[in-house]
């Protein structure tokens, strides 16, 4: 007897969420094909959480089955014809957190793999060939919503065994070897539920980081996996587990994670919380990008740029990084000294994009330095001089070497409160052409 699961569906999820679903099913039929959710969906639904990315698989033309939905919906609709799919983007439908759905609309497909670690050919399929081509049991189940068998579980490979087990265990021993990046969903999972990796599983890992399957993926894909495991609630967890199966050597060979790893990332949560907050005005840093900052940490300049050119991050990335990367050691001792001043602190801070500056204030030991980085965030950053070049040129001062010097010397003023308006800038420009004030 096929396990049922329309009653926990209308337990976990918001009714009008589905009649949708229901709906779609009953148009699937009506068009000729069966309709299956499939994915994270399911899974989430097995374990009783609520997931609102829906996705849909049909056994025909999913394009062509999502444009007719988008007009019975009033959907907004995006199409990727080399995929197969579709998504849907739907109006609020009402109250309680159902407004701005999305229906993602795949094809059911089958994948074969000539070669290992390329990507494969895609042929359509059936519900069976579809749920094959996932990476773990888990992920490999789907619930029909067609008319007279809504609700029923198609679950061929034990997924929802491995969830009462609460282990991650991949399809077939293959697996790995046809596509490494499994590898790193595999601790996200694993990670993020609380589960186990399965033996044999965690086997077929090792044999495949022994192999240097990553060797054979593109920098953009491994580039892809990194990111979301930067996105997970937790990375730090997923950096500690990746160095036990010894992932990240793939990264760069004999990179480490810091010592203080977990100490940092939870002081990042809270940072960017805080800048949130006290900045809400700004554009908000990317807290992935400060992970990405944490987990190359241990690397040296010219290693974290090497590793970051094969994993093609973009050039605003890359910048950013390794700005976090060439601030010499002897400025963040400074730092934590108690012997700066504001223009000494602003001279270190200043030259940094803000996600480089949030990532030394989360990173740093001691209470001083926190307390220097955050009165640059405050107020230091923001002082300029109302003085300009102009100015000074009309005060006689040439353009040049001694004009910046100038200028570098009213704002440091400024930024000790000796010069807070113009005329006492201007009147500071005077002493010192005069000889009473020196630079």
């Amino acid at each position: 007897m096929k396990r049922d699961l329309a009653g926990k569906m209308t337990s976990v999820l918001p009714p009008k969420i589905v009649r949708l679903i229901a709906l779609i099913g009953e148009k699937a039929r009506d068009g000729g094909s069966r309709a299956y959710l499939t994915g994270g969906f399911v899974r989430d639904l097995v374990m009783g959480r609520a997931n609102k990315d829906v996705d849909i698989m049909v056994e025909r033309d999913a394009i062509g089955f999502a444009e007719q939905m988008a007009c019975v919906l009033n959907a907004s609709i995006a199409v990727y014809p080399r995929f197969g799919t579709a998504t849907l983007f739907l109006p609020p439908i009402g109250s309680r957190g159902t407004g701005g759905l999305r229906v993602d609309l795949t094809t059911a497909r089958r994948e074969t793999y000539k070669k290992p670690a390329v990507l494969p050919d895609v042929a359509e399929g059936d519900i069976k060939d579809d749920l094959f081509r996932r990476d773990f049991t888990i992920n490999a189940m789907a619930v029909s919503i067609s008319p007279g068998e809504f609700g029923a579980l198609v679950d061929p490979y034990g997924g929802e065994r491995d969830i009462g087990k609460k282990i991650i265990r991949v399809l077939h021993p293959g697996s790995f070897i046809d596509d490494p990046t499994r590898i790193f969903r595999a601790v996200r999972f694993e990670q993020r539920l609380g589960f186990k990796i399965e033996t044999g599983t965690k086997r077929l890992i090792r044999t495949a980081v022994r192999e240097k399957m990553f060797d054979k993926i593109s920098g953009e894909r491994l580039r892809n996996e990194l990111v979301a495991v930067m996105n997970e609630k937790y990375p730090e967890r997923c950096f500690s587990r990746m160095s036990q199966l010894d992932e990240i050597r793939f990264i760069s060979p004999g990179m480490k994670l810091v010592p203080d790893c977990a100490r940092v990332a939870g002081q990042i949560r809270k940072d960017h919380a805080w800048y949130a907050v006290a900045f809400p005005e700004e554009d908000h840093p990317g807290l992935w990008i400060a992970y990405l900052m944490l987990f190359m940490s241990g690397l040296t300049s010219r290693a974290a740029e090497r590793a970051l050119k094969r994993l093609i991050f973009s050039k605003d990335v890359t910048a950013k990084v390794m700005a976090q990367k060439s601030v010499p050691r002897k400025e963040i001792e400074l730092l934590g000294s108690g012997r700066l001043t504001a223009a000494g602190i602003y001279d270190i801070l200043k030259p940094l994009p803000v996600e480089a500056v949030l990532f030394l204030y989360s990173s740093a030991g001691g209470t001083q330095a926190r307390k220097y980085i955050r009165a640059y965030l405050r107020k230091y950053r923001y002082v300029v001089t109302e003085t300009d070049g102009n100015a000074l040129h009309e005060l006689g001062v040439r353009p040049g070497p001694f004009m910046g010097k100038l200028l570098r010397e009213i704002l440091r003023r400024k930024l000790e409160g000796k010069a807070p308006t113009k005329e006492r800038e201007l009147g500071l420009v005077r002493d010192i052409l005069s000889g009473r004030e020196r630079i």
